[in-house]
C-alpha cells in the first residue's frame, strides 16, 4: 500500500513538471508578476489536476504491484530521482 502511495506522489510530481513545461511552451498564460489577482490560478489547477492523476496512478500501481511488491519498490527507487530531476529542470528552464 505504501509503495502505491509513493508511486502516486512520484508520478504527480513528474506530471506537474511535464504539464507546466508544456503549458509554458504551447500555452499563453498570464504573467503572475503583472497580474494582481486572478480567480483562475493556473498553478492551483495544475496542482489539482496532478493530484487527481497521482491518485489514479496510485490505484493503478496498487493493482499492478500486488504480486510483485519488490519489483515495484525497486522501480520506485529509480523513479524518485527521475521525478526530482524533471521538477528541477522545469524550475530552471520554465519558472
Amino acid at each position: 500500500m505504501a509503495t502505491s502511495f509513493g508511486w502516486g506522489l512520484t508520478l504527480a510530481v513528474a506530471g506537474y513538471a511535464v504539464l507546466r513545461s508544456l503549458q509554458v511552451m504551447f500555452g499563453h498564460e498570464l504573467n503572475p508578476a503583472s497580474a494582481m489577482w486572478s480567480p483562475h490560478s493556473a498553478f492551483f489547477w495544475r496542482c489539482l489536476t496532478m493530484l487527481y492523476g497521482g491518485g489514479i496512478a496510485s490505484f493503478v500501481a496498487w493493482v499492478a504491484s500486488r504480486e510483485r511488491l519488490a519489483a515495484a519498490a525497486r522501480g520506485l527507487a529509480t523513479a524518485i530521482p527521475i521525478s526530482a530531476l524533471l521538477l528541477a529542470l522545469q524550475a530552471i528552464f520554465f519558472p
